[in-house]
């Protein structure tokens, strides 16, 4: 049996075609893959930036739940106060929980710290209480990376974990 020129010659551009188009999918493969292992890159890290995001917002309103708190206390509203702190603890343990951020965790447990003292304050209507809350906010505000603000008034015993900070300086008005 003899094979034709033609035979051969059509087998063998087949054979080159085949091979052209086998070469182009594997090219077209190897950038889609890596397509994927940076896309996947970009979606973790987005993820991990989604994360400390909601930690923070979490963490934020956290903090605005304590302004409630303070702000019952400075009321003297210490019956209601202690409803809100005992809800408001709950939540900052759940939230110490649940956090992935080591930072924002350390914040969340020294608050926790300060638990058993506010209670006790609260249940003896100590008007005295406030500056015992003043170690919870410098805690939350110092995980979010807020300077504190809070200074204990004159007097009033200062929270072991609480960082105090000087008031800044009035500025003067422009004189016209």
């Amino acid at each position: 049996m003899k094979i034709s020129t033609a035979t051969i010659l059509a087998v063998v551009c087949g054979l080159v075609g085949f091979a052209i188009g086998y070469w182009n999918q594997l090219e077209g493969r190897k950038a889609a893959e890596a397509a994927l292992a940076e896309a996947t890159r970009q979606a973790e890290t987005l993820r991990g930036q989604l994360a400390k995001g909601t930690d923070r917002a979490n963490l934020g309103d956290l903090l605005a739940r304590y302004l409630v708190v303070k702000d019952t206390v400075e009321a003297s509203n210490y019956g209601r106060a202690q409803e809100l702190s005992t809800a408001w603890f709950d939540a900052v343990r759940a939230e110490s929980q649940r956090t992935s951020s080591a930072e924002f965790r350390k914040g969340l447990e020294t608050a926790l710290s300060f638990r058993d003292q506010a209670t006790a304050a609260l249940a003896k209507a100590d008007a005295g209480a406030l500056a015992r809350l003043t170690g919870i906010e410098d805690a939350v505000r110092s995980a979010l990376g807020y300077p504190a603000v809070r200074v204990a008034a004159p007097g009033a015993a200062a929270s072991p974990a609480a960082p105090t900070a000087t008031p800044a300086p009035a500025t003067q008005p422009a004189v016209q």
